[in-house]
C-alpha cells in the first residue's frame, strides 16, 4: 500500500465518523451536553436554541465531509501531486469540515442572537 492509498483510507476514515457524528445533531437527539456537539455555555442554558444550532451543525459537518471526501478522491485518481504534498495537504483535508462547519455554525448563531432591526415601514406603523 503506497502513501496515496494510506492518505485516503485515513481521509475517508475521518469524513465516515464526522458523518456518523453529525446525524444525531441533526436529527436533534443530543441533548445541551459539556462534551459533544456545537457548545457554548448561552447554548447549553436554552435547549431549543441548542437543537437548532447543532442541527445546523451537524448539516454543515455532514455536507462539508462529503464534499471533502469528493476533493479526495480526485486528487487520489489525478496523481499530480507528489507524496509528501499529498501528505501535508491531506492534514489541510482532514481538519476542514470541522473547521468549515465550525465558522459557518459560528455565524449561524450571531445572527440568531442579533437584534433585529426594524425597517422604516415598521417603525413608522405603516
Amino acid at each position: 500500500m503506497n502513501v496515496f492509498e494510506k492518505g485516503l483510507i485515513t481521509l475517508i476514515a475521518c469524513y465516515g465518523l464526522f458523518i456518523l457524528l453529525a446525524i444525531p445533531l441533526m436529527l436533534k437527539k443530543i441533548p445541551p451536553n459539556p462534551i459533544y456537539g456545537y457548545r457554548t455555555r448561552a447554548l447549553i442554558k436554552v435547549p431549543e436554541l441548542w437543537f437548532e444550532v447543532n442541527a445546523y451543525f451537524g448539516l454543515c459537518l455532514l455536507l462539508s465531509s462529503l464534499f471533502m471526501g469528493g476533493v479526495c478522491l480526485f486528487l487520489f485518481a489525478w496523481r499530480g501531486l507528489s507524496a509528501s504534498l499529498f501528505l501535508n495537504l491531506s492534514i489541510v483535508l482532514m481538519l476542514s469540515p470541522v473547521a468549515v462547519s465550525g465558522i459557518l455554525t459560528t455565524v449561524f448563531l450571531r445572527e440568531k442572537q442579533s437584534p433585529t432591526v426594524e425597517t422604516k415601514e415598521n417603525a413608522h406603523g405603516g
